[in-house]
C-alpha cells in the first residue's frame, strides 16, 4: 500500500514539475513591465523589448535580456536597437545572436538532433514511471501477501517434519 501511494505521489510530482519549470523559465508572452534601460515610448523601443524577451541572458541564469541588469544584457539590448535601426527583421536579429552564442540564447530553442532528448526526456520519464508502477502493481497482485516461494515452502515443510519427529 505504501509503495503504491509513494508511486502515485512521484507520478503527480513528475506531471507537475514540467508545468512549474516551464512557467518559471518561459519569457512573458507580451512585455508588461519596463526592462532596465528601456523606455517603452516608441515603436522601436517596444520592438526592442519584444525581441529582448525572446533571448536568454547568458550571465543571469534563466532571465531574459529584457529583465537582466547585467552589462552583457545591456549591450545585447543596444545591439538589438542598432540592428533594428539598420532595418534588420526580428528573425534576422535572432539568427545573429544564435550564430554568435548558439541556440542556448533562445528561450525556445528549435527541435534539432542535439536537442530532441531535452524536449522529450520528461515524456519518456513519465511513460517509464507509469510502466514501472503498472508492473509493480501487477506483480504484487499475482502473489498473495505472505506467500512463500517454492524453495521456502520446501524448507518450511522440512522444518515442520523435523519438529513433528522431535517434539522436545
Amino acid at each position: 500500500m505504501r509503495v503504491a501511494s509513494l508511486c502515485a505521489w512521484m507520478l503527480a510530482l513528475a506531471l507537475l514539475l514540467p508545468a512549474v519549470g516551464q512557467s518559471a523559465s518561459a519569457p512573458p508572452a507580451a512585455p508588461s513591465a519596463h526592462a532596465p534601460g528601456i523606455v517603452e515610448e516608441t515603436p522601436l523601443e517596444r520592438r526592442t523589448l519584444a525581441i529582448a524577451y525572446t533571448l536568454r541572458c547568458l550571465v543571469c541564469q534563466g532571465e531574459s535580456i529584457a529583465d537582466s541588469q547585467a552589462a552583457l544584457a545591456r549591450d545585447m539590448r543596444a545591439e538589438i536597437r542598432a540592428k533594428l535601426l539598420l532595418g534588420w527583421s526580428d528573425a534576422r536579429i535572432r539568427q545573429y545572436f544564435v550564430a554568435r552564442y548558439g541556440n542556448y540564447v533562445l528561450y525556445r530553442p528549435p527541435l534539432t538532433g542535439s536537442t530532441w532528448f531535452l524536449w522529450f526526456a520528461p515524456l519518456f520519464a513519465i511513460v517509464a514511471g507509469i510502466i514501472g508502477i503498472l508492473l509493480l502493481v501487477r506483480r504484487r497482485g499475482r502473489q498473495p501477501p505472505g506467500a512463500l516461494s517454492a524453495s521456502e515452502s520446501r524448507r518450511a515443510s522440512a522444518l515442520l517434519a523435523a519438529h513433528r519427529e522431535d517434539p522436545a
